[in-house]
């Protein structure tokens, strides 16, 4: 909720989200990776870590608990937490390689588990919008281009073509635009 907070019908308050979060690290039993790895990944997210260089060691944290269970949606949620941090660090450079290496997890997704379709239109999307802002605009639109065929990324063609238009406008490619 406090990642994708437009996807709720109407936003939760961050005391009803904390409430959450606090009950479910009461129900940890502390020998979990699993749960440990949830945790981390809600704790990037959460407000709190919303502040300066703190942000980005959160989300470090996140990723190398989602990395040690292997969950790829997981881990794609947890390097999208620190692709986030690293931006708002003005570290643009950065955050457009992880969310490279974010696209590097696609094949290791079971297109059918429920986790799969929005975390792989963020993947393309940030993927594409992270390097628009480092100014590799091939790469961009290369992203924007293999989410406009992807099975999945075709299910959103206005963000595929938003940042295709916008890769090909700068290009100086006016007519594809």
């Amino acid at each position: 909720a406090w990642r994708c907070p437009a996807e709720f019908p109407a936003g939760l308050a961050d005391k009803v989200l904390l409430e959450l979060v606090e009950r479910a690290r009461e129900l940890d039993p502390g020998d979990d990776p699993e749960v440990a790895a949830h945790l981390a990944v809600a704790a990037a997210w959460a407000p709190a870590a919303a502040a300066g260089s703190e942000r980005i060691e959160v989300a470090r944290a996140a990723v190398a608990a989602a990395r040690a269970i292997d969950d790829a949606p997981l881990l794609s949620a947890a390097l999208d937490a620190e692709t986030s941090a690293l931006w708002g660090r003005g570290r643009v450079g950065e955050a457009a390689r992880l969310a490279n290496e974010r696209l590097t997890l696609l094949d290791r997704f079971a297109r059918h588990d429920p986790r799969a379709g929005g975390e792989v239109i963020d993947m393309f999307h940030m993927a594409a919008d992270t390097a628009l802002a480092a100014g590799h605009l091939r790469t961009a639109l290369d992203h924007a281009m293999l989410m406009r065929k992807d099975e999945l990324g075709e299910t959103s063609p206005h963000a595929a073509s938003r940042e295709a238009v916008i890769a090909l406008t700068l290009l100086g490619r006016f007519p594809e635009a």
